[in-house]
């Protein structure tokens, strides 16, 4: 457990990108979409080009670099995007993995409620955000 706590940010990407005991799937090009958003955590789906610059585009990302990304859609855990070579890949993390993820990325682990504060009603522990410079 000691190993986990010492871990860095890219050590723990090397892990969830290339975990021996997930399942590999490879959807049919007309189901993408389905395919990632119905993949239980733990399992790397091979995706196309398009379907990675859609969840790339759709909302802000809550982390990037050049090749890789994090998305959530809602209150959910995250999910890992990201590409090698010419070849694409998602995981869905769980809640363990995406706190680890978030805690060792520098993220929040409310990003959820930061994103949508002003549609979405957050949890009475955030306060709102300062006021914009003509209001006081």
């Amino acid at each position: 457990m000691e190993a986990i706590t010492k871990l860095t940010l890219a050590g723990y990407l090397i892990r969830l990108t290339t975990t021996e005991d997930v399942y590999l799937d490879r959807p049919q090009p007309a189901d993408m979409l389905g395919s990632v958003r119905s993949a239980g955590p733990g399992r790397i789906i091979e995706i196309n080009e398009e379907t990675y610059w859609h969840y790339l585009e759709v909302l802000p990302s809550h982390w990037f670099d050049a090749w890789r990304f994090c998305f959530a859609e809602g209150m959910e855990p995250l999910r890992l995007f990201w590409r090698h070579g010419r070849r694409h890949f998602c995981r869905q993390l769980t809640w363990e993995e995406t706190h680890r993820f978030c805690d060792l990325a520098g993220i929040r682990r409310d990003y959820i409620f930061l994103l949508s504060w002003g549609g979405g009603a957050g949890p009475s522990t955030l306060s709102p955000p300062p006021p914009s410079p003509g209001r006081r």
